[in-house]
């Protein structure tokens, strides 16, 4: 069987039969059509996760590691 490549961007679902053409969904699908942001913007998004975080009633391990996971990828876009 081959192997399949799944995009896990936010709620994207969609599946393909090579990394390359995971990659250009990637690209075309996700960064793209994103618009810029002000440096000063980022760190305010980031204090305002890190504030819905500390927040929130639900606290698990999981939860957790999704906010960093978003940080993770606001900071390598």
């Amino acid at each position: 069987m081959a192997p399949v490549f799944s995009c896990r961007w936010d709620w994207c679902r969609s599946s393909f039969a090579s990394i390359d053409a995971l990659h250009t969904h990637v690209k075309l699908e996700h960064i793209w059509p994103m618009k810029p942001m002000r440096k000063a913007d980022i760190a305010l998004m980031r204090r305002m996760d890190l504030q819905s975080l500390h927040s929130s009633p639900n606290t698990d391990s999981s939860i957790v590691s999704q906010g960093i996971l978003s940080t993770s990828v606001r900071s390598w876009l």
